[in-house]
Formats: structure tokens, C-alpha cells, sequence
């Protein structure tokens, strides 16, 4: 008969980032391209999208 202690891994961080884009229709995509390229992982991530 063994015992087996199992320890509960600690949740990782979460990080909240704000996007703020200028107000114009006149901006383009790509800072949104180099901003989700730059904080890319090499482990699955997930991104949540919000607008008003």
C-alpha cells in the first residue's frame, strides 16, 4: 500500500492589456497584426475581443 500526494498546480498569471486605436477609419489593421505577433506565445493562449 503506497500514498500518493498530489499537489494542485498554481493557475498562471493573467495579464490584462487595453488597446486603444485612434478614432479614425482611417487606421489600418496592422498594429493590431505586430501588437498580437509581438505577445505570441509558443503554448496555446487565448485572446478575448471587446468592442462598444
Amino acid at each position: 500500500m503506497g500514498v500518493v500526494i498530489e499537489r494542485r498546480r498554481t493557475p498562471p498569471a493573467v495579464d490584462v492589456v487595453e488597446v486603444v486605436t485612434p478614432r479614425t477609419n482611417a487606421a489600418t489593421i496592422t498594429p493590431t497584426e505586430n501588437l498580437l505577433a509581438a505577445i505570441s506565445l509558443n503554448e496555446p493562449f487565448s485572446l478575448e475581443i471587446a468592442a462598444t
